[in-house]
């Protein structure tokens, strides 16, 4: 008989428990539905949760912030419309009102002008321009923790990375199928292993590695203009110093010299923009849907990938000989040539001394704030990728664990 209550006990209590987590997260998404959210630990990344779908939007700046809620607003009358109020005097339509909160408006009628109701006060705002998208950002935001927002789940139609990613993500590729996939499709920023398709575009445009580079002062000031004081992966290049593009393709993929990797692109003629754009083309071509870049070096959180998708790009570049051996050496000496004429050897070594002691064929590594440390590495023709991980503990442990 004890035996018999236990058991009804339990059951009551499994029946008065949540459903499901996803019931939480369809009510949390509800209760933010229309809502602007600010993330606070996240250098106050902007997002709309859109009330259609329950899915969050990233919403980054004013001009990109007014395409992403324009293209998601929803077609209204002008008689509807006028039912809206625009200040406190005016009186409302209270059912329309609560039906469209938090929507944005397009006013079909007229020129398609569009309009957010702010959820908070039933009103409508003019959004003109992104100059108005990021003033409504900035007066209509609402604090969130990481904590809160990852649990509203991300749209599926933006390439951007999800700042508010918890834990890592991984997979194994060999070069025909994947193996210990985890969390392998979620979109996270890349870090410095954007300089990986760097290095692809720069096979297809450069004809002569021998050519010589001068470091100009935007070169050296690049990474502060990116990332302020925040410490960079650099070797110690100055104003004037000339070198070859090979061992500035060295100190790239050794060092992770953001200097060396803004030298080198720049040495094509090609400007900054339309070498992004060559990086872009180059992502769609090989298929990578979840892929795309914002700078060269990695030090802009918008250079986004997956786990699955760098692994392909990383298949490709290991087997190009002049990377792949590049990428297997833990230290090298480059020649510099400085404003005087004298001439010094540059020491160029890879600091990650705990992964080089694991003998792998070819690595590279990454580290950004938001990214946390991302690795991709090559064994005996197979490729690893481990993003995200909170340490170089966890990250040493996952590829350990992941390819044999």
């Amino acid at each position: 008989m004890k035996k018999i209550l236990i058991i009804v006990s339990i059951l009551c209590l499994l029946a008065s428990w949540p459903r499901s987590t996803s019931a939480g997260v369809k009510n949390l998404s509800k209760r933010h539905a229309g809502r602007i959210l600010i993330q606070t630990e996240s250098y106050g990344r902007a997002w709309y949760v859109n009330p259609q779908d329950g899915t969050r939007y990233y919403l980054r700046g004013g001009d990109e912030g007014f395409r992403v809620l324009t293209s998601l607003g929803i077609g209204v009358s002008n008689k509807d419309l006028a039912k809206i109020p625009k200040n406190p005097q005016e009186r409302g339509d209270a059912k329309l009102v609560n039906r469209l909160k938090g929507s944005i408006l397009l006013q079909v009628e007229s020129h398609g002008e569009a309009w957010y109701v702010n959820p908070f006060d039933g009103r409508r705002y003019s959004i003109r321009d992104g100059k108005d998208a990021l003033a409504i950002m900035q007066r209509f935001g609402v604090p969130i923790k990481d904590a809160v927002l990852r649990n509203v789940p991300m749209n599926a139609k933006q390439v951007v990375a999800d700042y508010a990613f918890k834990g890592s993500a991984y997979a194994v590729f060999d070069g025909i199928q994947f193996t210990h996939p985890y969390r392998a499709d979620s979109i996270l920023p890349l870090a410095s292993l954007t300089k990986l398709m760097t290095a692809l575009v720069l096979q297809d445009v450069v004809d002569d590695w021998n050519t010589l580079v001068t470091i100009t002062p935007e070169i050296v000031d690049y990474p502060k203009k990116i990332v302020g004081d925040d410490t960079t992966s650099e070797v110690e290049f100055t104003a004037g110093d000339i070198v070859t593009r090979a061992d500035l393709l060295i100190a790239m993929l050794v060092s992770s010299s953001n200097q060396a990797t803004m030298a080198l692109t720049r040495s094509t003629g090609i400007t900054d923009n339309k070498f992004v754009s060559r990086m872009n083309e180059k992502a769609i071509a090989m298929g990578l849907l979840k892929t795309s870049f914002a700078d060269p070096t990695g030090l802009d959180a918008h250079n986004v990938g997956t786990a699955k998708e760098l692994a392909e790009i990383a298949f490709t570049v290991f087997q190009m000989p002049i990377i792949g051996n590049i990428c297997g050496i833990h230290e090298a000496s480059i020649s510099v040539t400085h404003l005087d004429g004298s001439s010094t050897q540059l020491a160029i070594k890879n600091r990650n001394y705990s992964l080089m002691q694991m003998g792998f064929d070819a690595a590279k590594t990454g580290y950004l704030v938001e990214a946390k440390l991302n690795v991709v590495v090559k064994r005996d023709g197979t490729i690893a990728v481990v993003l995200h991980a909170e340490n170089s503990r966890e990250r040493n442990a996952i590829l350990e664990r992941i390819i044999k």
